[in-house]
């Protein structure tokens, strides 16, 4: 099908932009919460002194202040994870939003734009043939995920908080599931 001028598909004006460019700077700070809390699990030192006296409360405290004091690497090292993902995550999520979608002309060619860092938009031109639609618009009343060629994840349209200028466009031509050969 060939397309005669730039078409722009889908737009997405309801949701926050403000949440979007808030959410890497949340994940930071839960980030850095978690980076204390495992540094301070790793700086406390329990001494013999302080089982015993914890005995005589609670057995219970006892057993898991030894428990603790056996497994501090072990948790710090949970800390440090839940650390990085969440700072991993928050600052990944808001590129995988889809804010606007244009089939550009010829036809052969998508636009998109995302959210970015630094209160800017990333855009990503591609073929066609490098985007397969996960479901159908229809299945989902909320989101369509998309996957590109060559990119690790998939990127989502709100359906619930965007509007699709041209449905019939964006179901035939680039919501369709297409097979990428493994390499």
């Amino acid at each position: 099908m060939t397309v005669k001028e730039t078409v722009h598909v889908y737009s997405d004006k309801k949701s926050s932009e403000r949440f979007y460019r808030l959410l890497p700077a949340f994940g930071l700070l839960q980030g850095v919460f978690f980076l204390g809390v495992g540094i301070i699990s790793l700086t406390s030192k329990i001494t013999d002194e302080d089982i015993v006296q914890i005995k005589q409360e609670s057995e219970f405290l006892e057993w898991l202040t030894i428990r603790q004091k056996r497994y501090q690497k072990v948790i710090v090292g949970v800390y440090l994870f839940a650390a990085v993902m969440c700072i991993a995550v928050c600052s990944m999520y808001p590129s995988r939003i889809i804010k606007n979608m244009w089939l550009l002309k010829g036809g052969n060619h998508i636009a998109v734009e995302t959210f970015s860092r630094f209160n800017m938009f990333k855009y990503l031109t591609m073929p066609l043939d490098e985007v397969s639609g996960k479901i159908m618009r229809k299945e989902s009343t909320h989101t369509v995920p998309l996957k590109f060629k060559d990119r690790y994840a998939m990127y989502v349209m709100h359906l619930d908080k965007g509007v699709l200028h041209r449905p019939d466009l964006f179901d035939y031509l680039i919501a369709l599931k297409r097979e990428f050969p493994k390499n």
